[in-house]
């Protein structure tokens, strides 16, 4: 499996476990730049408890989604939902058109 082949497996993966881990919303909008792209997950329910920070959670679902974007080289960003309801994640991540 090419370098390209992987990381587009371990990108659906991600989005397959984000999905996954409850009754999330995929945002259908693509985010694409220079830079390169931004996986965005939402969701309306109660959102995260305050003082959570992802990087340092002892959370198995939070460890997975921390370890598939280190996977890809990525960063993961995790803030209010949509109109501040519920809970986003987003993950960036390089373009493999280099690759």
């Amino acid at each position: 499996m090419k370098a390209k082949e992987r990381q587009s497996a371990k990108i659906a993966e991600l989005g397959e476990t984000l999905v996954a881990t409850g009754y999330l919303q995929l945002d259908k909008q693509a985010t694409t730049t220079e830079f390169g792209h931004c996986l965005s997950v939402s969701n309306g329910g109660p959102g995260l408890p305050d003082g959570l920070h992802p990087g340092s959670s002892k959370r198995l679902g939070l460890r997975i989604i921390q370890a598939l974007v280190r996977q890809i080289n990525g960063r993961l960003q995790v803030g209010p939902g949509p109109g501040d309801q519920g809970a986003c994640f987003k993950v960036f991540f390089p373009s493999t058109a280099a690759a």
